[in-house]
């Protein structure tokens, strides 16, 4: 297995046109300034919350650690990690970026329709904090909103900067993203986040996928014969259709800067991925994917597909929400792009 080279800072390259630094696959890299100003965007545009909601039982729990409902409990050895496949092994700047956004991410418990519920309370939690734990790129949607009225390139850059910064923790600038987005892409790739977040292979048993739970088991056999099928719906019907929307408009990112070439790249290989044959390993990869969670910003042991359909369902929309839906699906799509 794959162990992540140490990256050394002196060996780390330019990650924009102001000099060198620190390397676009850096942990934490910006190619924006770290100012904390405050935000001075409008809610409204970003989709985010005014008002302050209590957090439910199910939340309290989680953040507490208790055992209820399973929430807050420790990961069951799943025998898996993160290895990088035969694909990217020797190519240098996809072996760092992989390696480095290893290091982000956990692999959660068992998820049950509590987490569900909890991972929709957290959410709300999330928009509100957006402005405060990111002000420059908050600020960048409040200022491209009121420029570009164009409702579309904003969800689509959105969405773009939040996918580069999940599969591959680059952080790329939102404006230069919005201004050089092609708004006919974007109807296409949104219709294929609908199919994704609609899909019943993702969806089924409250965006759980529990092959040991037998109440799960239970319910996926109303619209699938087999953990097998299901696994298979997943990558083909659900997520190969969303890798091909995604490449397009992540080629065109290619003209923001070097710092966008990860992505595109990792994009490519996600939709080679699902088109392989899965006759077998399968229902390991889908099971990561399901379970995978952002070790940082996750009290809970909460994985990201839920905070994808939270986002999803958040209405109204706005670029934050877009901004989240794309995060947290690039670090699902991480689970299956490295996946051993």
């Amino acid at each position: 297995r794959f162990e992540p080279p140490f990256l050394h800072r002196a060996n780390m390259g330019c990650t924009h046109s102001g000099g060198c630094g620190r390397s676009a696959f850096a942990p934490h890299s910006r190619l924006l300034s770290e100012d904390h100003s405050g935000y001075p965007g409008r809610p409204t545009l970003l989709g985010a919350v005014s008002k302050r909601q209590e957090v439910n039982a199910d939340v309290d729990m989680a953040c507490r650690g208790g055992s209820g409902s399973g929430i807050g409990k420790a990961p069951q050895a799943l025998g898996k990690c993160l290895s990088l496949p035969k694909q990217l092994r020797g190519k240098g700047s996809l072996e760092g970026a992989v390696s480095v956004a290893r290091l982000r991410i956990k692999f959660c418990g068992m998820q049950s329709s509590s987490h569900h519920r909890a991972a929709a309370t957290v959410y709300e939690s999330e928009c509100r904090e957006f402005a405060r734990r990111h002000p420059k790129v908050a600020a960048a949607y409040a200022r491209l909103a009121g420029e570009l009225h164009d409702a579309d390139r904003l969800a689509a850059g959105a969405f773009l900067v939040g996918f580069s910064l999940g599969v591959a923790d680059v952080n790329i600038d939102p404006v230069a993203v919005c201004k050089k987005m092609k708004g006919e892409d974007w109807p296409a790739l949104e219709q294929a986040i609908s199919n994704f977040v609609n899909h019943p292979a993702v969806v089924q048993c409250n965006g759980t996928f529990e092959p040991d739970n037998p109440e799960s088991m239970q319910e996926m056999a109303t619209d699938f014969p087999s953990v097998q099928a299901r696994s298979e719906a997943f990558l083909h019907g659900a997520l190969q259709p969303l890798a091909e929307a995604l490449t397009r408009p992540l080629k065109d990112l290619r003209r923001v800067g070097s710092e966008a070439h990860a992505p595109v790249s990792l994009a490519v290989l996600l939709q080679d991925i699902c088109c392989a044959d899965w006759s077998a390993g399968a229902e390991r990869r889908v099971c990561d994917a399901f379970r995978i969670a952002e070790k940082a910003e996750r009290k809970a042991d909460l994985a990201a597909l839920h905070f994808v359909l939270a986002a999803w369902r958040r209405q109204p929309r706005g670029a934050v929400q877009w901004h989240h839906v794309g995060q947290n699906l690039g670090i699902v799509c991480l689970a299956l792009i490295g996946a051993c």
